[in-house]
């Protein structure tokens, strides 16, 4: 009997044993591709909209996106759609904004690119909303899905 309840509770060791160095090494490799991930180039393809909401205040928009040049959004009929040249990337990562031309503000705005963007799909458009008083931009690649700045 005794003999039995050694061998018994030597499985039993040898079964957590495993269990734990399988727990540790799942652990590891999160943490292996999260570190690939970060080191990896992404670069996804976004579109840009603009919509003009303003009502005395009319805008003279113009993007500048870093490789790809400025564009000036057709506002005529209430907003334009820009699918840059150049995609966005872990480090091409600025889109600038003047609501009012180059003399006015500038509004310079971080995108955060990862693995779960959606190349020139709809869901993860940039949306840049210019008011009287305030620019709103919203997208999945913005921080926090949404910003708001002083006009």
């Amino acid at each position: 009997m005794e003999k039995k309840y050694i061998i018994f509770t030597f499985i039993i060791i040898v079964i957590i044993c495993l269990i734990l160095s399988v727990s540790c090494r799942t652990k590891e490799t999160q943490r292996e591709e999260t570190t690939n991930i970060n080191e990896k180039q992404i670069e996804v393809s976004l579109r840009v909209a603009l919509t003009d909401y303003t009502e005395n205040n009319k805008p003279n928009p113009e993007v500048w996106i870093k490789g790809t040049g400025s564009w000036y959004p057709d506002i005529e009929f209430g907003g334009d759609v820009f699918i840059p040249t150049e995609p966005f990337s872990n480090e091409n990562n600025k889109i600038y904004i003047y609501p009012d031309g180059r003399d006015g503000t500038e509004i310079i705005v971080e995108i955060f690119v990862t693995n779960e963007l959606i190349s020139e799909s709809v869901r993860d458009t940039i949306h840049i909303e210019i008011y009287d008083d305030s620019i709103k931009i919203l997208g999945s690649s913005i921080e926090e899905f949404e910003k708001d700045f002083e006009r």
